[in-house]
């Protein structure tokens, strides 16, 4: 959250378990005017099957473009995302 600009968004997709200690999300949400989205997505044996079936069959997710870090690369990576042409993944590499 704390890099998320005032009135911007996070997306939560799924979780693994609960922890001891939540954080009060509610009150950064209301600081910050975040927007915060979830979605369920299943047990944690749903998300395992298709990684071991990926694994076992050797198979490799096709990458179409490996974007850098930068303001301007990053931009570029949303932009090819949202015009949804691209066939592989899109990779933002965090070095």
């Amino acid at each position: 959250m704390a890099a998320t600009k005032v009135g911007g968004q996070v997306s939560s997709i799924g979780f693994l378990g609960q922890t001891k200690e939540m954080p009060d999300v509610i009150y950064l949400l209301l600081l910050t005017s975040i927007r915060l989205r979830g979605i369920a997505v299943g047990s944690k044996q749903l998300a395992e099957e298709p990684i071991r079936f990926v694994h076992t069959k050797k198979l490799h997710m096709p990458v179409e473009h490996a974007f850098g870090f930068s303001t301007d690369q990053v931009h570029e990576a949303y932009v090819k995302l949202e015009s949804q042409s691209h066939i592989g993944k899109l990779v933002i590499k965090v070095d």
